[in-house]
């Protein structure tokens, strides 16, 4: 019988605990909304690439897609200039590259480590090619 006690007590105390963390939850997505309804957002910076390249040679005045990304997952400058800093929500802007961008591998791998949400802005889909790496 004590042990069935116990069973309840615990029960009705993770029920009160579980409801306080909803409360705060629903206060706290309240909030987010108020703030956004006001105009409160967070900064985001517009990086350029303005290279076909695909390295991560710092203070080249090169800003390649990979530094672009870099900058961007970071929300800083980690490409010695060549990329503006990124911060918040980023657009990165391919918009004024005419060409292809070959991938080259990084620790074996080709892939684009993009960690963070962002924008990316470019030329139409159909004047897209390739996704991928040679």
């Amino acid at each position: 019988m004590a042990s069935s006690r116990t069973t309840r007590r615990q029960r009705r105390a993770t029920e009160r605990t579980e409801g306080k963390r909803r409360k705060k939850l629903i206060a706290l997505a309240a909030g987010a909304a108020v703030a956004g309804a006001a105009g409160v957002s967070a900064n985001a910076a517009t990086i350029t690439v303005n290279s076909l390249a695909d390295n991560v040679t710092p203070a080249n005045a090169q800003c390649t897609l990979r530094e672009a990304i870099a900058n961007a997952n970071n929300d800083s400058d980690t490409t010695g200039g060549d990329c503006v800093a990124g911060s918040g929500l980023d657009t990165i802007d391919l918009s004024s590259l005419s060409g292809t961008i070959t991938l080259q591998p990084v620790s074996g791998y080709y892939a684009l480590a993009i960690g963070t949400s962002m924008t990316l802005n470019g030329p139409s889909f159909a004047s897209v090619t390739k996704l991928c790496a040679r």
